[in-house]
């Protein structure tokens, strides 16, 4: 089972099962153990020997395993955590998630991450481009989706232990009391359980209004871009006849004087623009005659059609025939 823990981040190490939450990373340390109990064993003709309890933790090295277990139980004055490992040995399950798996730190840089990414994208100014935005809470989704399994993997295992403890003979005060821990963790990690699904779910929110910004920010662009292509049309109905009239007195073979470049220019001008008014106007009537008749053509007539409604007489017609 993979113990989880919370560290600053470091960019220049790096570890492939670091999950990264900001300025914090998610580091998995998997393990195994076994446990035996305290009990006797036979030894020679039938002598019986009394015999300590015996766990055994399998881990990856470079993680100081055994020097934080000592540290962990070594802080303890009274030395109550060996007592009741001694006791009982399945406390060494309980105490290995205190030792190396801080779900609520976890959670908590989860939850930091998601506020500094929601700050970002709600700046006026932008000064974080949207690809990266969006490449972020995708990382950060996927984090926490692989954090929410390791924890209901938790759960799991927690709740086979405690099915598994309640069949024991050890020291029943030791268990019991392991018995209430445990669930007391299980609350816990339901708790966070529901953590997990608000963060995925404002992280949904959050990548529906990067992408919905995105959109808009474009349609304006390109609608920016529509009308300085419509003033420069415009502008070309205005110079484009008057090049035309120009290049004509220009012609060598014609002569004629300037004087009355005027007079033939601006005509010509003021005949393009009312022809380009006209054909406008023109266009949007055949386009509207055009879906006069297809709605025709459905059974409504559009000349006793309007505002959504029939005409009365349409009505008087209807209910006549009923």
């Amino acid at each position: 089972m993979d113990q989880v823990e919370t560290w600053p981040h470091n960019p220049s190490t790096n570890n492939s099962r670091a999950g990264i939450l900001g300025s914090y990373e998610a580091r998995r340390l998997p393990t195994a153990m076994w446990c035996r109990l305290k009990g006797t064993s036979r030894l020679g003709a039938g002598a019986d020997k009394s015999y300590w309890p015996l766990v055994v933790l399998c881990s990856k090295p470079g993680e100081n395993v055994p020097q934080r277990i000592e540290q962990y139980y070594n802080s303890d004055p009274e030395g109550r955590r060996w007592n009741r490992t001694e006791a009982c040995a399945f406390w060494i399950y309980l105490d290995l998630l205190s030792i190396f798996t801080d779900w609520d730190t976890t959670w908590k840089a989860a939850r930091s991450n998601l506020g500094h990414r929601s700050k970002i994208l709600h700046e006026t100014e932008r000064l974080t481009p949207v690809v990266e935005q969006t490449r972020n809470l995708h990382r950060d989704t996927a984090t926490t989706i692989d954090l929410r399994e390791s924890m209901r993997l938790h759960s799991f295992s927690m709740k086979h232990f405690l099915e598994s403890i309640k069949e024991q003979s050890s020291d029943l005060a030791m268990r019991d009391d392991l018995i209430i821990r445990c669930k007391n963790t299980l609350v816990r990690l339901e708790y966070y359980d529901l953590t997990s699904a608000t963060l995925l779910a404002q992280q949904e929110n959050l990548l529906g209004l990067a992408f919905n910004t995105e959109t808009v920010t474009q349609t304006q662009v390109n609608l920016n871009q529509t009308q300085a292509v419509n003033r420069i049309t415009a502008l070309g109905f205005i110079f484009l006849p008057l090049s035309f009239v120009a290049s004509i007195f220009g012609i060598t073979t014609f002569t004629a004087s300037a004087r009355w470049y005027p007079v033939a220019a601006v005509p010509t001008m003021v005949i393009t623009v009312v022809i380009a008014l006209l054909l406008g106007k023109v266009t949007s009537a055949w386009e509207n005659i055009s879906v006069e008749r297809g709605t025709t053509r459905e059974g409504v007539n559009p000349l006793t059609y309007y505002n959504g409604r029939l005409a009365k007489s349409s009505v008087n017609r209807s209910s006549d025939k009923v």
